[in-house]
């Protein structure tokens, strides 16, 4: 069946395989598609990786032609019921992650600034940006020019600070190794 065959139904089941334009073939079994989108929904055939499958959007617009190898007559799956809740912490979890990768990046600041809070981000979770300073335990300050005495705080980790920052700085000016 060429794709302007297709009328508007292709039972969840059937097996394709579709041309695009770029004469790739593309073949799979129907997991879902929605004539008016245009969309056609593969999942790749069984090969010898264990209950896994790629699944392929496609766009039909894209499609230059599409053989029905096998009509698939099995009334459609049911789909599984959606656990909104279980979605919803999902979010949550990805957006305070999101959230605490974006505090994380400095804005302004030059790329060896962010290079060196990283580099302390290592080794202390605790470690944060307030406008160009590094924030490292809200104990120790790490100030523009980022040298060795640039760090201002209690003198322990200050000083276990002052050796991550001039070990930072050698490795910079002279690579790693």
């Amino acid at each position: 069946m060429a794709t302007g065959d297709v009328k508007d139904k292709i039972p969840p089941g059937t097996k394709v395989v579709c041309t695009n334009c770029f004469d790739e073939k593309i073949e799979g079994e129907v997991v879902a598609f929605d004539y008016g989108a245009k969309v056609l929904i593969l999942k790749s055939l069984p090969n010898a990786r264990k209950n896994s499958a790629d699944i392929k959007m496609l766009n039909m617009a894209h499609i230059k032609n599409m053989e029905v190898t096998e009509l698939s007559t099995k009334p459609a799956p049911s789909l599984r019921s959606l656990d909104f809740e279980k979605i919803d912490k999902k979010i949550a979890v990805a957006l305070e992650q999101k959230r605490r990768a974006a505090d994380k990046r400095g804005i302004d600041v030059t790329p060896g600034a962010q290079r060196l809070f990283d580099t302390i981000n290592k080794t202390f979770n605790d470690v944060k940006w307030k406008g160009k300073t590094i924030v490292v335990m809200d104990d120790v300050t790490i100030e523009p020019t980022y040298q060795e005495d640039s760090c201002h705080g209690s003198e322990q980790l200050r000083e276990h600070i002052v050796k991550i920052v001039r070990k930072h700085n050698l490795e910079e000016r002279n690579g790693p190794g």
